[in-house]
């Protein structure tokens, strides 16, 4: 019985160290594809950005031209 015990857990330590070690790369693999989609979703900005709104543009040209009319 004291031997069975003994086996019993062992087998529970090595089955925690393997769950232990599977979550260390589950880990840093989310670590990398959340990276990627970081550098990803900055990428779309920086590209809409640089295209511009049209609309958006046109109501911050009419904003600051407002701004221009009222010091003259």
């Amino acid at each position: 019985m004291f031997m069975k015990q003994i086996i019993w857990d062992k087998v529970m330590l090595l089955n925690a160290g393997a769950l232990t070690l599977s979550f260390m790369e589950i880990e840093s693999l989310l670590k990398i594809v959340l990276l990627i989609v970081s550098i990803v979703y900055t990428i779309i900005r920086i590209v809409y950005q640089k295209q511009g709104d049209p609309e958006l543009n046109k109501k911050i040209r009419d904003f600051f031209s407002k701004d221009d009319n009222k010091k003259k």
